[in-house]
């Protein structure tokens, strides 16, 4: 039966499942057979490993590569307004990039990667003490900030699995922290799947979809997924930055006097995550759901 985790009204759905880090050891001690709930095989022809033997030389021109937004120039009179249109062309023609010189000090991101792989080494007993209730859920996401830290085990026959489906993110920003220099998040950008290198204390950051409404769909959120290694295990944290429930999200007036026309429709942020936690991850499909007829 489904589990449901609910605030003042049922948004997802879950079903129960083995813990994925015990199981992939599993796998890896045994070579048994991936259980057919994690195969994809609808993406097998378009579904690459990231292998621990990939030749990371072979990556293309600048335009495969994530831009580089520096914080230090965006707030320098001296650079900020070529460093600013660089943010609004990264925003615009990309939703993904990587901040430098943010201001968070190296030690901190250190001793949070430290951390982050000790509670990964913990036994499963002792973590599912911090497993969150329904309850202790509502009272995270009330203050319409939250984070996720992410565990992608190795896996022996990663050709057939993803880490997580293709998906956009719902809120306004996504940053996240790649903890170690081991690929696996890619995004998509005209119609191929470009690998976000790991940069060293950098921070990535997305557009989601409620930011894309905002701007008019001038910055748009982008389509991203997960792949697994089939030799070292992937680890990220993510937090998530979202307008409050209670809040009307719409395209912003003063931005739609360009086109002249709105292009998404103008809601409560509770109704729409109530369509997007209930909707099939699947791409950007649920977004058609917030777009007028043109």
């Amino acid at each position: 039966m489904a589990e449901v985790v609910r605030s003042s009204e049922s948004w997802a759905r879950s079903l129960p499942s083995e813990n994925v880090q015990a199981l992939a050891q599993e796998l890896g001690d045994t070579c048994m057979d991936i259980p057919q709930m994690y195969i994809r095989p609808e993406l097998d022809v378009g579904v690459k490993a990231i292998c621990d033997d990939d030749d990371d030389d072979d990556k293309g021109g600048s335009d495969d590569k994530v831009p580089i937004i520096d914080m230090n120039r965006l707030l320098d009179p001296n650079f900020s307004l070529e460093e600013s249109a660089k943010l609004h062309s990264a925003c615009m023609n990309w939703g993904f990039f990587q901040v430098v010189n943010h201001g968070v000090c190296d030690e901190v991101i250190e001793k949070i990667k430290v951390d982050l792989e000790e509670f990964f080494k913990l036994p499963l007993k002792e973590k599912e003490v911090f497993a969150p209730l329904p309850e202790v859920l509502c009272g995270i996401f009330k203050d319409h900030q939250s984070m996720r830290m992410n565990y992608y085990p190795p896996c022996p026959k990663a050709n057939q699995v993803l880490g997580i489906n293709p998906h956009t993110d719902a809120g306004g920003l996504t940053l996240l922290l790649q903890v170690r220099d081991v690929q696996g998040l890619q995004i998509k950008r005209k119609g191929k799947w470009l690998p976000v290198e790991p940069l060293e204390h950098a921070l990535v950051v997305n557009i989601g979809d409620a930011l894309e409404i905002l701007t008019n769909g001038a910055y748009a959120s982008v389509e991203h997924r997960v792949m697994v290694n089939n030799k070292k295990e992937r680890l990220s944290i993510a937090a998530y930055h979202s307008p409050s429930f209670d809040k009307i999200i719409g395209p912003l007036p003063e931005l739609v006097q360009g086109s002249g026309k709105e292009y998404y429709k103008t809601m409560k942020y509770e109704k729409y995550l109530e369509f997007q936690f209930l909707a099939k991850v699947e791409g950007k499909n649920h977004m058609e759901f917030m777009k007028l007829n043109k």
